[in-house]
Order: C-alpha cells, then sequence, then structure tokens
C-alpha cells in the first residue's frame, strides 16, 4: 500500500531514473494504487512506464520471477510489456526518496498504448463477445507457455492452490476477519470456504487443470489500442487453476446482462487454443464464488482503496449467497 505521499514517491522515482541513464528524462504519475506507475519521457523520444513496487509484497526473487515469466510470455508471442533493464543489469533497483528510510523496488518496462478493455467495452462501438474470445485465447497461450517453459533455477511465485486461497493463512489474507462481516456472515463465509477447499482438494492439480497463471486477468490489467490487446500487471502471476484464471476475467461483470455471452465467448476463445474439460467449465462459477471470498481478505489490506465503500457489501452479499448455494450441495457435488 503507498505509504509514501505524492511528493516523496516523486522524488523516489525521480532518484531511480539514474539506474537506467534517465536523468532528464520527464516524468509523470500515471496511476496509483498496489504499485505506482510513472509515465517517462526519454529525451530520445522513447516512452517508458517506471513501477515503484508495493512495499513488502513480493521478495526480489518473486520480482525477477515475474519478469522471468513475462519475457517468456512475450518469446511466446503473447503481447506483454517487454521489461528495460538498469544500466547495471538488473531489471529492479531499491530506491529511497530523500528523508525516508523507506526503501521500494523500482522497475521499468516500454510504455505501452491504448486504453484499458475494461473501458473500451462500455463504448457503443465494442464487440464485447469478440474482445472476450480474444480474451480467453491470449489466458489459454498463457497457460500453454506455462505448462511448457521451464522456469529457470531460483524461480519463485506464490501458489493460489487449495491452502493459497482458502488456507488458515491464506495469500491475500485471513478474508474471515474484514470488519464489514456480520457474525453470521462470517461463519457462513468460513461454512462455505471449508467447503469449497475441500472441493479444490478434490478436483486436483491435474496438468490440464493447474500451473502458471496471470491470477488477475481482467480487463482493467488488459490494454486494447486497435484489435491488438496487451496484458499488463504480473504482479499476482502464480502457480493457480485454469479456471480460476477465467473466473477473473469474468468477474467483475457478474450483474451485467452480458455476462453469460462473456463467459460464452470466453471459454470459446481459450478452446481455439487450449483444451478445457467439461469438468473445469463447469468449475468457473465456483471459483468466482472463491474470488468473492479472496477479496475480502485483499481488501482488508488495502486500507487505500477505500474510497469503493460499496465493494465490501457487495462481495459479501455475493459470497454469501454462493456460499449458502454451495453448502446446500452434496460434498461432491460443489465442483
Amino acid at each position: 500500500m503507498p505509504s509514501l505521499d505524492a511528493d516523496a514517491m516523486q522524488a523516489l522515482a525521480r532518484d531511480a531514473l539514474a539506474a537506467w541513464g534517465l536523468e532528464d528524462a520527464g516524468l509523470e504519475l500515471a496511476s496509483r494504487s498496489e504499485n505506482t506507475v510513472f509515465r517517462v519521457r526519454a529525451t530520445a523520444g522513447a516512452q517508458l512506464a517506471l513501477r515503484v513496487h508495493r512495499l513488502g509484497y513480493h521478495s526480489l526473487a518473486e520480482l525477477n520471477s515475474e519478469l522471468a515469466f513475462s519475457a517468456a510470455l512475450h518469446e511466446a508471442g503473447v503481447r506483454v510489456p517487454r521489461a528495460r533493464l538498469s544500466l547495471a543489469g538488473p531489471g529492479f533497483v531499491l530506491a529511497s526518496a530523500p528523508g525516508s528510510d523507506e526503501r521500494r523496488y523500482v522497475s521499468v518496462v516500454e510504455w505501452v498504448p491504448g486504453c484499458m478493455l475494461h473501458d473500451f467495452l462500455r463504448t457503443p462501438q465494442a464487440d464485447v463477445e469478440r474482445h472476450f474470445r480474444a480474451l480467453g485465447r491470449i489466458a489459454a497461450h498463457i497457460h500453454n507457455r506455462g505448462k511448457a517453459w521451464r522456469p529457470p533455477t531460483g524461480f519463485r511465485r506464490p501458489a493460489l492452490d487449495a491452502d493459497g486461497l482458502l488456507g488458515e493463512t491464506p495469500f491475500w489474507g485471513p478474508f474471515w476477519k474484514h470488519p464489514a462481516l456480520s457474525a453470521g456472515q462470517r461463519r457462513l463465509i468460513l461454512a462455505g470456504a471449508r467447503r469449497l477447499r475441500a472441493a479444490l482438494v478434490a478436483f486436483g492439480k491435474g496438468g490440464d487443470r493447474y500451473g502458471l497463471i496471470h491470477a488477475d486477468l481482467h480487463p482493467r490489467n488488459v490494454l486494447i489500442d486497435g484489435d491488438a490487446l496487451t496484458v499488463i500487471d504480473f504482479d499476482d502471476a502464480s502457480y493457480g487453476w485454469h479456471a480460476y484464471e477465467l473466473a477473473v476475467a469474468v468477474f467483475g461483470y457478474r450483474a451485467d446482462p452480458r455476462h453469460e455471452a462473456m463467459l460464452r465467448a470466453l471459454v470459446a476463445g481459450y478452446r481455439e487454443a487450449r483444451p478445457l474439460d467439461e469438468r473445469a467449465e463447469a468449475a468457473v462459477p465456483v471459483f468466482m464464488a472463491i474470488r468473492a471470498i479472496v477479496l475480502l481478505g485483499w481488501l482488508r489490506q488495502r486500507p487505500e482503496v477505500q474510497h469503493m465503500p460499496d465493494y465490501a457489501s457487495m462481495l459479501i452479499e455475493y459470497a454469501c449467497s454462493e456460499c449458502d448455494r454451495l453448502l446446500s450441495l452434496p460434498s461432491n457435488a460443489v465442483i
């Protein structure tokens, strides 16, 4: 989460530019959420994105592994921002703001033109099904590369498996401790999480279901420029279920009247590039319920997103409804 104020973050970014030989480049804030991103205008005309990474979220080994995975995807033809190594060679440098003891990892990648696919989907000219079909193909290409690629020695990324999502120490934090939960809602979600965790263990990690994924492949993390789609923000890239990837892509549109068409197009596009068995397809709505639950843990650790006061209540309502429904099913019928 951001702990430095805007001026301090700008000073940190400005200081870090020297590691790339960009001391004289123009620098402007592009976005500030988990990572803070600046647009860099180099004197030679190149445009780059400088990312100040969230404090304490990933180790250097995990950050380097993110870089290696995105480079492997680029080599396989997936459109992703390409990293710019520092003059000394590493892709990440530690920087601090003047007068602060807080140090952040900083990286630089090529600037990707275009707008968020999410914003484009709200325009009249958007062909929603065509773009979700394309997004499905991209997800399949990511998973194909993740299965075929041999990671380098020391590769480290989180595991969003049954424990990573719903265990006693989930990756995004204890979802059951969100302060907006009533006692009854907490009991219901914990009971649902136990049932879902058991279902995930039974579902298994067979080679066609589980592997390296982007883990946050929703249309806010996809840029569109003409017909070209570029995937950004590999901050959450993990080992996880492929069906979870698809669930994340459509999760934010579950109340949209086009949701079913979006999901059908996403799955159809995926199957153009990679097999998806019927059980895995049927698991996508289950992973949407899991997404709602784990996001409660994510929100609890992100006071900077409290400008969305209704988001937690919407997540809780959806998670409780889904847990109530899933708990009514036989344990072997969840997935």
